[in-house]
């Protein structure tokens, strides 16, 4: 958002907390909880760019800190806001799903950085992304690696 362009890096990730918490606690009170959410869209590249930015120049220890934490703050602020037995799936997105090595790369710093979601969420254009038989060895071989569930995005 316009209005988090100047926040701190502090700031911004208490921002993503204090938002994903009010947006799940208003879903908890209208009664209509979610099974799933995803925190952030096609991620592959990070988000809430440059503090959340990866790859490339941005491929450094401190950028993965930084994205993990902020994708941390967003999984807090959506369990903070319920009780357990109510907790959705985490789906974590990812935009190359016929792309083995740069799911790989992505979802092994999530899991260094021990990001806890529960979905892998992969988009698959075969314009861009390879064959469907790549798309589907990818996607067994990243639940085979990181023990999640997988799901298509579109």
């Amino acid at each position: 958002p316009v209005a988090w362009q100047s926040l701190t890096y502090a700031q911004l990730e208490d921002s993503v907390y204090r938002y994903t918490n009010e947006v799940v606690l208003r879903f908890r009170d209208a009664d209509i909880l979610p099974d799933a959410i995803q925190i952030g869209n096609e991620i592959g590249g990070g988000f809430l760019w440059n503090t959340g930015r990866v790859g490339g120049a941005y491929d450094t220890p401190q950028q993965w800190t930084q994205l993990t934490n902020l994708l941390k703050a967003g999984i807090n602020g959506v369990r903070d806001s319920l009780s357990e037995s109510e907790w959705p799936e985490i789906v974590i997105h990812h935009q190359e799903g016929g792309d083995a090595a740069a799911c790989n790369w992505f979802f092994t710093h999530l899991e260094n950085a021990n990001v806890p979601f529960d979905v892998i969420g992969l988009s698959y254009y075969p314009w861009w992304h390879g064959t469907l038989d790549e798309m589907s060895a990818n996607v067994t071989q990243l639940v085979a690696d990181f023990g999640k569930s997988a799901a298509g995005m579109g």
